[in-house]
């Protein structure tokens, strides 16, 4: 049987290969639907991977998250696109862009993060 713990404060941000787990507001969307519902479900009780960061001109990072196992239905909003302008500079699938205040929690620890997802299934 698992035991829980209690939950570390892990300080600064995720690093490349750290395990996160998001979430994003709803008031990103404007009208939603069934999908974005189930996509929002899904960022919020399933464990991505840090695979890249991205400083922008502000000093503000953008982490590049990949998820796996992803619905069909839910690939539309996993696919990253880096572009200039007009180029795209790589693609890469399974994954989303998120910004350090959609990140939850993060630790190079996947099952410390499989127990906060448990915990909040049940309401521990």
């Amino acid at each position: 049987m698992k035991y829980i713990k209690t939950f570390e404060n892990l300080n600064g941000e995720p690093k490349i290969g750290d395990y996160v787990i998001c979430k994003e507001d709803f008031s990103i969307f404007v009208d939603v639907d069934d999908d974005d519902v189930d996509f929002l479900y899904f960022l919020n009780n399933n464990i991505g991977q840090c695979v890249n960061i991205i400083k922008t001109q502000l000093n503000y990072n953008n982490f590049i998250i990949k998820y796996d196992n992803i619905p069909p239905k839910l690939k539309k909003y996993f696919t990253f696109d880096d572009k200039t302008g007009k180029k795209t500079i790589y693609k890469m699938t399974n994954c989303r862009r998120m910004s350090e205040n959609e990140i939850f929690v993060f630790s190079p620890d996947k099952e410390y993060l499989e127990t906060i997802i448990a915990t909040n299934k049940y309401n521990l």
